[in-house]
């Protein structure tokens, strides 16, 4: 039986908690994107893990993500994506045994064990079924699916609960693993080149592995293609895992032998005869300290150097915020006699993938902005304080001069004539103006800003 544990009232802290709890349980968990399926730690699934203290540290940073588990070598998660799907099972008279089962927002995810059979992920084992095994994982109730549904479990999580695989999914994957992993169906090598979604990943990689080992593509421009075709993908396929599925064509097939695809004309013509091929993402050169401002640059290297980041993301940040401190005061004429002037406006960011630090750069090169922000937050705050006042002042002698001059036209004030009356309530008014147009607050930062553009069609 599964541990009661007491439901805190934050949904957020619910999902950290029944993280720990399944970890309790011998379950490997993950964090992945919250409201989505991609994992956040930089190797996915190969990161899953029980290790309480590595959980807190996940949940911590990211308080809303999603639960993900690995699924253990003994066990296999059957994905259907619908009730059409699960029905088309029915219809064919392929039963599902009752089993840990977990609802999705459109679909289920059946839990069985595999008495040691060894099993592969899969896409489309049947139509609309994926199956989920070893290296593969799944998404777990209490989470959130992208349409805003809640992953529930129908029949908890537990061991003693989980069915054997039915003998005609286990006869079923046995066939397909007879192949490899390698369809029978035609590969759209050009479009696997191109880069495929997760969930086909993992089986198209290997696929046109297999195909440039038949084909006699060297070894060589084998690694060149699965792993540019690993980049391609969404997520990105790690390039370890996508070298050993070419280690694994290549070493385990000769040309001729295997159950492989001819390659026919699938292969896209660019590829034939192939040739030298540009480096694979070539790394950016760091930014050398020396071409940082003098001033500026002890500051950047030590913050850099006490967060093992690279000098740029600490630099990038800085001097997008001294520009928004320059601000309006300095421009730029392009032109020698004319009256053009441009305000350079930095804009800045920082591209990395997730757990590089990139917030708490930004965090620690912005402190500096931050401190001016909130030293003119209180400046303003005071000046609205004496602001208030002179202008309540001001508007109560203009409903006097108000009065005064309404009885001077009637006849009834005898002190000043009505123009005198009107001169100073034109005076006082204009200073009321100036007044409220005097107090607006200095921004160094804006959040959440929208851009809008219109469209005129000259008429």
């Amino acid at each position: 039986m599964m541990p009661e544990v007491s439901m805190p009232s934050s949904y957020d802290d619910r999902l950290s908690v029944k993280a720990l709890e399944y970890a309790r349980n011998g379950w490997p968990v993950l964090p992945v994107r919250p409201s989505g399926k991609k994992p956040l730690t930089k190797h996915g699934v190969n990161d899953a893990t029980t290790n309480s203290d590595t959980i807190r540290g996940w949940w911590e940073e990211w308080p809303e993500a999603n639960i993900g588990l690995a699924v253990p070598r003994e066990y296999l998660v059957v994905d259907i994506d619908s009730e059409e799907a699960l029905q088309q099972l029915k219809d064919e008279d392929l039963t599902l045994p009752e089993t840990t089962t977990g609802r999705t927002a459109r679909g289920y995810h059946f839990w069985y064990a595999t008495n040691g059979a060894e099993v592969k992920n899969g896409v489309d084992v049947f139509p609309g079924v994926d199956l989920r095994s070893a290296g593969g994982y799944v998404v777990v109730p209490p989470s959130v699916h992208e349409t805003g549904a809640l992953y529930e479990w129908e029949v908890p999580l537990t061991r003693d609960m989980i069915a054997p695989a039915p003998q005609w999914l286990l006869e079923r994957l046995r066939r397909r693993s007879t192949v490899e992993g390698v369809d029978q169906k035609s590969l759209n090598v050009a479009q696997v080149l191109a880069g495929v979604p997760e969930g086909q990943r993992d089986d198209a990689l290997f696929r046109l592995a297999c195909k440039l080992r038949h084909a006699g593509v060297p070894r060589e421009w084998g690694e060149r293609l699965v792993g540019e075709a690993a980049e391609n993908c969404t997520p990105p396929f790690p390039q370890k895992e996508a070298y050993a599925k070419v280690a694994n064509a290549y070493d385990r097939y000769r040309p001729g032998e295997g159950p492989f695809v001819s390659f026919g004309s699938t292969l896209p013509e660019q590829f034939r005869p192939f040739r030298e091929l540009p480096p694979i993402r070539p790394e950016a050169p760091e930014l050398p300290p020396n071409l940082l401002p003098r001033r500026l640059r002890p500051w950047i290297v030590d913050i850099g150097e006490r967060m093992q980041v690279a000098p740029e993301f600490v630099a990038v940040p800085t001097l997008t915020a001294l520009s928004a401190v320059v601000g309006q005061r300095i421009g730029i004429h392009p032109k020698a006699h004319d009256d053009w002037v441009v305000v350079p406006n930095l804009w800045g960011g920082i591209l990395a993938r997730p757990g590089k630090l990139k917030s708490p750069v930004l965090a620690e090169t912005l402190k500096p902005i931050r401190h001016l922000e909130a030293t003119a937050h209180e400046h303003h705050r005071r000046r609205k304080e004496e602001y208030d006042v002179r202008l309540d002042s001001l508007k109560m002698k203009e409903a006097a001069l108000k009065d005064l001059l309404k009885r001077a036209h009637g006849g009834r004030g005898k002190e000043r004539s009505p123009e005198e009356f009107e001169l100073e309530l034109v005076s006082i008014r204009r200073e009321i103006g100036e007044l409220e147009g005097s107090l607006v607050a200095r921004r160094y930062i804006v959040n959440d800003c929208v851009l809008s553009a219109s469209v005129h069609d000259g008429r």
